[in-house]
């Protein structure tokens, strides 16, 4: 064999040995640490919380085509739900104004003061007394006599 057809095929076979997942003997453990999930197991402190959980997708590759495209197109239909949700938030957007501001291109309220007229202040309202915070009883009825 040629030098170039060594290469080729030794990168063949690196490329057919990394599409395989690595070593066929690799261990595809995964430690449970808690509340966490790791490759390597748990420090001696985490120890007694320590699980070896075997995390090998026993998926047919059919089935992971699948879900491939299941999720492609969930991410397809948010994105569009998203695009749809922001044009109705647009068409709102223009007829509400915050609180305590007018809207542009808006008529002054009719209570508003014309031009060159003195500015009207508001109306001070009486403060009501509090009520108190014992119960008074109600006074008795008069007797007729």
């Amino acid at each position: 064999m040629s030098t170039p057809a060594r290469c080729r095929a030794l990168v063949l076979a690196c490329l057919g040995w990394w599409v395989m997942g690595g070593t066929a003997g690799a261990d595809n453990k995964v430690y449970r640490c808690g509340q966490t999930y790791q490759q390597v197991p748990c420090p001696a402190d985490a120890a007694a919380s320590s699980q070896a959980i075997n995390a090998i997708d026993n998926r047919s590759a059919e089935q992971r085509s699948d879900a491939r495209a299941a999720a492609s197109a969930d991410k397809r239909q948010v994105k569009s739900l998203i695009a749809e949700r922001q044009q109705r938030e647009k068409a709102i957007q223009p007829q509400q104004a915050p609180m305590g501001t007018s809207m542009k291109g808006s008529e002054p309220p009719a209570s508003a003061p014309e031009a060159g007229s003195p500015p009207q202040h508001p109306k001070k309202h009486k403060k009501k007394t509090p009520e108190p915070d014992r119960y008074v009883p109600p006074k008795p009825p008069a007797d007729k006599g």
